[in-house]
């Protein structure tokens, strides 16, 4: 079928690619772990199948040595994170983060070495750049993420890729970092947020 769209990959604790994809032709948001290094087999495995789900999904690993997914929910215009059960990710637990407006596109997810997420995405409504946080123990609540509009000048944050940097000037333990487009200006952007 049609399948393989937006993917994202990373490394798993065991040395083996993981990925996350959307397929298309289903609508789903899928992730496969390769089997060996080289990934001449892997195991695809369906995580989110409610609705139209998966596109502009971002994989990372979490400290305990599990991925976590960020993607988008575009039949209820929400950004939606899948926390991963086990390393081959055969199972997950599905959390809705923020369903205010049209957003959760574009999304890009890193995990800080202290545990905290941070997700940066699109909204689609107020054509913003949109930053999600976590510090907590559990994130699969929306309860437990910080919400901040990190550019709101023009159509801005589009293609979002987010990472944590190391200790800032200001005396924060972990620094964010965000690249984006500009669509109203046509470029690339660099947003340096404070410590979390």
């Amino acid at each position: 079928a049609n399948t393989g769209q937006y993917s994202s990959t990373t490394i798993g604790v065991d040395g083996f690619p993981i990925i996350a994809y959307y397929d298309q032709g289903n609508q789903n948001l899928k992730v496969a772990h390769c089997d060996n290094i080289q990934c001449s087999t892997s195991t695809a495995v369906l995580l989110d199948s409610t609705g139209d789900v998966g596109k502009f999904p971002s994989i990372a690993i979490a400290p305990g040595g599990l991925a976590v997914i960020s993607y988008y929910d575009q039949t209820n215009g929400a950004l939606k994170v899948a926390f991963c059960a086990d390393i081959a990710c055969s199972s997950a637990s599905i959390a809705t983060v923020d369903s205010n407006n049209n957003v959760g596109q574009y999304t890009s997810i890193a995990v800080a070495a202290n545990g905290s997420l941070a997700i940066s995405y699109y909204d689609a409504t107020t054509f913003d750049l949109k930053l999600a946080v976590c510090n907590s123990a559990t994130c699969v609540s929306s309860s437990t993420y910080n919400f901040f509009t990190v550019d709101s000048v023009g159509d801005v944050g589009k293609w979002s890729a987010i990472a944590f940097g190391n200790t800032n000037t200001t005396g924060f333990s972990e620094r964010i970092v965000i690249g984006y487009f500009d669509n109203t200006n046509k470029t690339v952007k660099l947003a340096f947020c404070g410590g979390f």
